[in-house]
């Protein structure tokens, strides 16, 4: 069912394009003018080899080559990664596009290690994006931990420790967390300092948990989607698991017809009308162009209600594409 809208919300008119983007005002470990983008750009790869086993292979070059499409046509929001290996490609892109620093929500993350390797972490993310900042920057994972003799919980509390620091220095507007289930949060809010201003998650209608959507909304942590369209050129490679791909559903063909939109689009408006960023993953200039025009349309609470339920696959909760953070202590 549709979830109620909780956070402020407000339209920002891209230069580039006649469409609108919405976005959302973080809150908690955030400064009162960062507003973020209700979409972004992905740019991580699933594929593992650069034939493309077990999805699209991302490299410097088509990083670099997708950021850069993304700034031509509007897009002002980039999701990027510590061990993502696509980063330089990604920095030099904003330099080669010409849009000014402060007009793009640059959003990186980091491993979870102790103090020292998270700050050297952070500064690396800092030269491979050639930056001085970054907008956004979160524990990529709440573990395993990159830092030998620690366990999973004493490293996500000395990594939001050091990220804290790092958000005092300004050396980011907000800092969160990403793929962290509420027990992972409950952590670090023992340290009685700052409170995660998002947490980004896979969430797509194959894997949707609601119950941890409600409880950071409760404490104003903005959910984020990573696969919104649950990766479907990894889950193609799987067919065991995943017979069906989510757009290639009946019902979300059906829905989007009715909308006279496309299945992309649909797939990301049923995360987007929930107050749930996206970034999807795309290197394809029309791809980017239906995702930025996904705001011009509504779905009814019968569609979303239809997505939420769309028959899986023969094997019941196994329909993550990422490893499940559940099993993290």
């Amino acid at each position: 069912m549709a979830q109620s809208c909780v956070f402020a919300f407000c339209l920002v008119i891209a230069t580039a394009a006649a469409f609108t983007i919405p976005t959302v005002t973080l809150k908690n470990a955030a400064r009162a003018d960062v507003e973020m983008p209700m979409l972004g750009l992905g740019t991580f790869g699933y594929g593992t080899t650069p034939e493309g086993q077990g999805g699209e292979y991302w490299n410097q070059s088509l990083g670099h080559n997708a950021t850069l499409e993304w700034l031509k046509l509007g897009g002002r929001r980039i999701d990027s990664a510590h061990s993502y290996h696509t980063q330089l490609g990604v920095g030099q892109a904003i330099i080669d596009s010409g849009v000014i620093r402060e007009d793009i929500f640059l959003l990186s993350k980091i491993p979870a290690s102790g103090y020292n390797d998270t700050i050297q972490h952070f500064h690396e993310v800092l030269s491979n994006l050639s930056t001085t900042y970054v907008d956004a920057m979160l524990i990529h994972w709440p573990g395993p931990c990159s830092t030998k003799g620690l366990t999973p919980a004493q490293c996500r509390q000395q990594a939001w420790q050091a990220i804290s620091d790092l958000y005092d220095q300004n050396l980011t507007r907000a800092i969160g967390v990403s793929n962290f289930e509420s027990n992972h949060i409950e952590d670090l809010l023992e340290l009685d300092g700052y409170v995660p201003a998002m947490n980004q998650i896979e969430f797509h209608c194959y894997w949707h948990e609601y119950s941890l959507k409600s409880w950071c909304n409760e404490r104003n942590i903005h959910l984020q989607s990573y696969a919104p369209l649950g990766a479907p050129d990894h889950m193609a490679f799987y067919p065991t698991k995943w017979p069906t791909v989510i757009p290639d559903q009946p019902d979300v063909a059906a829905i989007a017809k009715k909308h006279n939109v496309t299945v992309g689009q649909t797939l990301c408006r049923w995360a987007t009308q929930q107050d749930i960023s996206i970034n999807p993953r795309t290197y394809k200039s029309t791809h980017m162009l239906e995702n930025l025009n996904s705001f011009e349309f509504d779905l009814t609470v019968e569609d979303i209600v239809t997505l939420d339920n769309l028959p899986n696959t023969p094997v019941a909760g196994k329909n993550k594409v990422c490893p499940d953070p559940h099993t993290i202590p």
